[in-house]
């Protein structure tokens, strides 16, 4: 081997080592990983250390966990106030409920119309006529305080009730003395009416417009020509006690759903047994005193009568009442006797009470044809014979 191959020997060796020795360094400077342990619980730790979580990805379980429990806690402590509030409202309901109903205000009132009126008259007609064939009328004396049943719609009670004694109350108070604006004696209407009767709930509810009352009986007392009942105005009251609807309390008192109508106070026009002369003559009324109110013979409505303490809509309807019928009367009138007298001509108004009108020959009151009966009326059958005989 000549001494240039022999170097080129010794470079190529040279440039071996430098390749492969840096490898083997490298190769055996890494370290083998150890084998994995087993743990005492038999696990392996590879898969402890796989349990173990981030702190963040352990608050937010954390977090997560108290949110649903807190969910349900929040969803039972509204259940919670939900109830007991219920509880609350449940107690102001029965508190409410406990008051005392004499507290508690009147409801509104409400005039009924014309046409209920005339339909409820034509079923008192067609009932009376049924019960007329049945034998329930029967015939009675002015002071016999059996069962009537008879309707209309003139007097204070019967203006918006059915004026007539019925069963279901299991007493009725004996017939009072008959009501009449007395000027002589200036005594008010409720003090006029029975004692037991103001103890009535309809007229203690009624007191409330007493003064109301006594401006329209001092209004009357005032245009009044005649002193004494006249115009089939005047009517004596029965009160209804007790029975399954507690007919003298309040339907505000009484326990369940009474309506607020019938009052339970039954009226009856007066006789001349009551009053010891007859008031089947219509009543002169002063003529010049009823043109003050804009019409002839106009005797309702009047601005002279106070209705202050009467509801703004309830006075309407008492002023648009149509309780009256009257007509225009020049009588002649003399003074002294034979030769000495003397004769003028008076110009007056003659007035009867609903369901009367007075006749205009004879000027005495007589039924209007198709109105209800007056509650009584039967009983006057011979006054107004013996009157129109006398005519």
């Amino acid at each position: 081997m000549t001494v240039p191959d022999y170097l080129i020997l010794i470079q190529n060796f040279l440039l071996v080592l430098i390749i492969t020795c840096p490898s083997v360094i490298l190769c055996k400077g890494k370290k083998k990983s150890p084998p994995s342990r087993m743990g005492s619980n038999g696990s392996n730790e590879t898969a402890q250390k796989s349990r173990i979580k981030s702190p963040d990805a352990a608050s937010a379980a954390v977090s997560q966990t108290n949110g649903v429990k807190d969910e349900g806690k929040k969803d039972g402590d509204g259940a919670t106030v939900e109830s007991k509030e219920g509880d609350k409202k449940d107690g102001e309901k029965k508190d409410d409920q406990s008051k005392e109903a004499s507290q508690k205000p009147f409801p509104k009132f409400e005039m009924p119309t014309e046409s209920k009126k005339n339909r409820k008259m034509k079923e008192n007609e067609l009932d009376k006529k049924e019960k007329i064939k049945k034998g329930f009328y029967q015939e009675k004396s002015d002071e016999d305080d059996t069962l009537e049943k008879v309707d209309i719609t003139s007097q204070l009670a019967a203006v918006y009730s059915e004026a007539s004694r019925t069963s279901a109350c299991s007493n009725w108070s004996s017939w009072g003395t008959c009501v009449w604006p007395d000027q002589r004696t200036g005594k008010p209407y409720l003090e006029q009416i029975s004692s037991i009767c103001q103890h009535h709930w309809f007229y203690s509810f009624i007191k409330r417009y007493e003064r109301s009352l006594n401006s329209f009986y001092s209004y009357m007392g005032s245009v009044l020509k005649s002193k004494k009942p006249c115009g089939l105005c005047s009517y004596k009251q029965s009160c209804g006690f007790g029975g399954a609807v507690k007919c003298n309390q309040s339907p505000l008192a009484v326990e369940g759903t009474r309506p607020f109508l019938p009052f339970y106070v039954a009226e009856r026009v007066c006789s001349e047994r009551d009053l010891g002369k007859s008031q089947v003559d219509s009543c002169v009324v002063d003529y010049d005193a009823l043109m003050e109110n804009g019409k002839e013979c106009q005797l309702w409505p009047s601005t002279k009568v106070d209705l202050s303490d009467i509801e703004p809509a309830f006075r309407e309807h008492v002023h648009n009442l149509s309780w009256y019928t009257c007509l225009p009367q020049n009588r002649k009138l003399r003074k002294g006797r034979g030769k000495n007298a003397k004769y003028r001509t008076e110009k007056v108004c003659r007035c009867c009470c609903f369901p009367f009108r007075p006749n205009p020959k004879t000027f005495k009151c007589e039924h209007v044809p198709g109105s209800p009966v007056a509650p009584g009326m039967d009983l006057l059958s011979g006054e107004f014979n013996r009157k129109r005989k006398r005519a």
